[in-house]
C-alpha cells in the first residue's frame, strides 16, 4: 500500500536500499553483507566500508564502523563518526564535522564551520579556522586575515583536596598530563575563575587576569597573575589559588590549597589568543 500526498507517492514501509534513487545515472544504491542496512552507498564514487556505514552524495568515504558521510569528498574514519558538508575529515571516535575543510581527530571532538581543527578529546572548534588541542576545550575562530591563530576559547579544570597541601589542577581532574597547552608563538589574554566548596557547605571564590606568552617555545606570564579572593565563608577563608607559567610543559598551571576538609574545586579559563606567525 502507498499513500499519495499532493502527487507524491510515499511508501509507508521501512526504507531499504532499493528504495533509494541515485540522482546521478552512474550512482549506485547498495546494501552489503547479510544484514539489511549494514552498509549503504547513495551517489557516485562513494565508499562505505565500515560495518553499518552510510554515504550520501559524491566521493565520500565512510570507513569507520557505524560512520556517516553526507555531501562531497568527506571522510569518516573514526568509529561512529559523522562528516557533513564538503572535504571534512572525522577521524576521532564519535567525532563530528559540519561545514567545509574541517578536521576532528580527538575523541568525541566537534568542528562546525570552515577550516577548523579539533585535536583535543571532547573539544569543540567552531567558526573560522579555530584550533583546539586541549582536553574539553571550546574555541571560536574568527581568522578573517589568515593569521595562524586568532580565536577566543574556554577550558575547565577540576580537582579535590583533603588538606592544606598545594595541588595542581588538570583539565580532566585526574591525569597528570592534561595540561592547558599554550601554542607556540602565541599570546593569550586569560581570565581565571575558581570556585570551591567543602564538605560542610563553606565556600570560596577567586578571580584573576593576566597575559600569557609562548615566544619561540618559551612560556612566560608577562606579569604576575594574582588571584583575588572574592567571597568566602567559614574556614574556607584560608583556601588559596596560585597561577603560574609552566615552561617545562608549555602550559598554564593552576595550583589550589585547601583546608583540613574534603574540598571540591572547579576552575575556568576564558582566553583570547592571537599568533605571531
Amino acid at each position: 500500500m502507498s499513500i499519495k500526498i499532493r502527487n507524491l507517492t510515499v511508501n509507508p514501509n521501512p526504507l531499504i536500499a532499493s528504495d533509494i534513487l541515485p540522482v546521478d545515472p552512474s550512482a549506485t544504491a547498495t546494501t552489503v553483507s547479510n544484514t539489511v542496512h549494514d552498509i549503504i552507498n547513495c551517489g557516485p564514487s562513494n565508499v562505505a566500508s565500515g560495518t553499518h556505514a552510510r554515504t550520501i552524495g559524491n566521493a565520500n568515504t565512510a570507513s569507520g564502523n557505524a560512520s556517516v558521510c553526507l555531501g562531497y569528498n568527506n571522510i569518516s574514519s573514526g568509529l561512529e563518526s559523522i562528516a557533513i558538508g564538503s572535504t571534512n575529515t572525522s577521524a576521532g571516535q564519535i567525532s563530528v564535522t559540519i561545514g567545509q575543510a574541517n578536521s576532528a581527530g580527538g575523541y568525541c571532538s566537534k568542528c562546525i564551520g570552515y577550516g577548523n581543527y579539533a585535536a583535543g578529546d571532547i573539544s569543540s572548534a567552531i567558526g573560522y579556522q579555530a584550533v583546539t588541542v586541549n582536553y574539553n576545550e571550546t574555541a571560536i575562530g574568527f581568522n578573517v586575515n589568515s593569521i595562524s591563530l586568532c580565536q577566543s576559547g574556554i577550558v575547565g579544570f577540576s580537582t579535590t583536596t583533603t588538606n592544606n597541601t598545594p595541588l595542581r589542577m588538570y583539565l580532566d581532574g585526574l591525569s597528570a598530563t592534561q595540561y592547558f597547552i599554550v601554542s607556540i608563538n602565541t599570546v593569550y589574554r586569560v581570565r581565571v575563575y575558581v570556585t570551591a566548596i567543602d564538605a560542610t557547605g563553606e565556600i570560596a571564590t577567586f578571580s584573576g587576569a593576566g597575559t600569557l606568552l609562548n615566544n619561540a617555545a618559551t612560556v612566560t606570564l608577562v606579569s604576575a597573575l594574582s588571584m583575588t579572593l572574592i567571597e568566602s565563608t567559614g574556614a574556607m577563608s584560608a583556601a588559596s589559588v596560585a597561577v603560574t607559567a609552566d615552561n617545562t610543559n608549555k602550559a598554564l598551571n593552576i595550583t589550589v590549597t585547601g583546608i583540613a576538609s574534603n574540598v571540591k574545586w572547579i576552575a575556568r579559563i576564558d582566553y583570547d589568543a592571537v599568533s605571531i606567525t
